[in-house]
């Protein structure tokens, strides 16, 4: 039995086969994971089904892994949802910020790069060196993202009106 998938590749009867096994197995658990990190269970299933398309160009990891299955569908489920809660967090602060009325006016006055890199820190704890990974830069571009932040807070401007 042979199976095209979008991009042409033609699945064999083994792929489909442990692809569906790995979907049988912890498909459900996934399921579970997904929808406690995104909050809304239609939004989880869309994930599931797009995590489930990539396994069978990625059944090499499985087998390499052998035992480790659900740590490397968590691992994919991981990479997905990595933009996901990174909305989620920011969509989350920018409300907390609007219900307590601290800050709200400088945070709209930052650009969309300031906002992620002042809440990332002083909100979230976060390391300079992962808002460096997450925003593809460097952690001395953070830095200077965050002297940006810290002068439109202090002169009650937007960046673009500083200069």
């Amino acid at each position: 039995m042979e199976l095209r998938v979008e991009n042409q590749k033609v699945l064999t009867a083994n792929d489909v086969t442990a692809t569906r096994a790995l979907y049988d197995r912890y498909g459900n658990l996934l399921l579970g994971y997904i929808t406690k990190v995104v909050n809304d269970r239609k939004l989880a299933e869309e994930y599931l089904v797009d995590i489930f398309k990539e396994i069978p160009f990625r059944l090499s990891e499985f087998s390499q892994n052998q035992g480790n299955a659900w740590l490397r569908l968590q691992m994919i489920a991981k990479q997905k949802l990595a933009g996901c809660a990174r909305a989620q967090q920011e969509h989350a602060l920018t409300n907390s910020i609007k219900a307590t009325g601290r800050g709200d006016e400088f945070l709209s006055l930052m650009n969309e790069q300031q906002r992620f890199v002042f809440c990332g820190i002083y909100y979230y704890q976060q390391p300079v060196s992962w808002l460096a990974q997450e925003l593809g830069t460097t952690a001395n571009d953070i830095r200077k993202i965050l002297r940006e932040a810290f002068k439109v807070i202090r002169n009650g401007k937007s960046y673009t009106e500083l200069y």
